[in-house]
């Protein structure tokens, strides 16, 4: 008996200790986010990023007093990211994470979104979040995110949802989300997604539905999250839309525009939309590699510039009608085309030992891809209503 309470302690003990030394090589990060008046900003996205690539370590979202805490087993150097619909996105200084540290970044400040033209400054209203126990809205229409945005970027500032430089999109630290339009899923690769968001105005959305835990209703790979885009509808007969012209600049321009049509008459409701966009980035390497000779040292110092141009085409259309207020039938219709191009200089100069020659090497790499996608569907709603 004595033996089996001695093993007992030693066993006891040593989880004690594995507990403990578990605990202290976890880094944790906390505080608290409030905008410019000093009011606390509750559902904010609070990011962990790695500070040269930006792809999230880890993640969470302020509660309902704007308090955040993070936790990482990772060390290295990072960056905090704040984000919040209405809101300019927070990054702040590269900083060293280190094991079992804790540090308090106190009160984070993050500035109210505006929108200027030319001397006046609007500002609109802030998106309305509704936190629901299967679900989480956010009523984009008539507020300040509606101008001038994309889907994307919509989507990328909303509860619990990270959107990484290259348009993948994170749900709660999980990758693999559904994308929806109208309930309908929109069965597309990650890239045309992501450059189909790109090109879709936030003007044309109404609400967002992010669904963290999605039930049966939805196919097995989403099993991550949905986030459901509802478009603008027109309750009323006539003809109404909108055009979009603008574009970026990161060393590159690249423009976008589009355009969007909605009809209704009657029992009849049709829409179309057309949007053209181009996405355009580049990075900038410098290597310096040494490799031990038997005479000395060899260098090879190496300097290129990396471009990328992306031009995508999207069109999707649709015709409903309305059999009564519970039932309707109707087709949608979706083409896209892309055509991505990949442009790689570099200038390497090589040194020897031994000598004070010069020896250079140029190498260009040209790569490009084309996708062309079409999709069409055919489909009945039906709202039974039994009470």
């Amino acid at each position: 008996m004595k033996i089996s309470i001695q093993v007992f302690t030693i066993f006891f003990a040593f989880l004690l200790g594995v507990s403990n030394i578990a605990a202290k090589e976890i880094a944790v990060i906390q505080g608290h986010v409030k905008d410019q008046k000093g009011e606390v900003l509750p559902f904010a996205n609070v990011m962990l990023v790695d500070a040269e690539s930006e792809n999230m370590i880890t993640g969470s979202v302020t509660d309902e007093s704007g308090n955040f805490t993070l936790e990482s087993a990772r060390s290295g150097n990072v960056k905090l990211m704040v984000s919040s619909i209405g809101y300019e996105t927070f990054t702040s200084e590269a900083f060293m994470m280190k094991a079992g540290e804790k540090k308090d970044f106190g009160a984070v400040i993050v500035t109210e979104e505006v929108a200027a033209l030319g001397e006046v400054t609007v500002r609109a209203n802030r998106p309305e979040v509704i936190i629901e126990p299967n679900k989480t809205t956010v009523n984009i229409e008539g507020t300040v995110m509606a101008e001038g945005n994309t889907a994307l970027d919509v989507i990328g500032r909303s509860p619990g949802v990270y959107v990484d430089q290259d348009g993948n999109i994170n749900l709660n630290g999980r990758s693999g989300v559904t994308v929806m339009i109208n309930d309908r899923q929109t069965y597309m690769s990650a890239d045309d997604l992501a450059n189909f968001l790109r090109a879709m105005p936030a003007d044309n959305i109404k609400s967002l539905e992010i669904i963290n835990n999605p039930t049966s209703r939805y196919d097995a790979e989403g099993g991550a999250g949905v986030i459901n885009i509802k478009l603008k509808k027109s309750n009323l007969d006539g003809v109404f839309g909108n055009v979009q012209v603008g574009g970026q600049y990161n060393g590159q321009f690249a423009p976008n525009t589009g355009v969007t049509i909605n009809a209704k008459k009657g029992k009849w409701t049709n829409n179309a939309s057309l949007n053209y966009s181009e996405y355009a980035v580049f990075n900038d390497l410098e290597i310096n590699r040494n490799f031990q000779l038997e005479e000395g040292i060899s260098n090879f110092d190496q300097n290129s510039r990396i471009t990328t141009r992306n031009k995508s085409l999207f069109f999707s259309g649709g015709s409903d009608y309305e059999i009564n207020k519970n039932h309707s039938v109707g087709v949608s219709v979706q083409a896209s085309g892309s055509n991505g191009v990949d442009v790689s200089d570099a200038l390497t100069e090589i040194s020897n030992p031994g000598t004070t020659d010069r020896n250079f090497l140029r190498s260009l790499n040209d790569s490009e891809n084309k996708r062309q996608r079409f999709f069409t569907n055919l489909h009945y709603v039906g709202l039974l209503d039994t009470l």
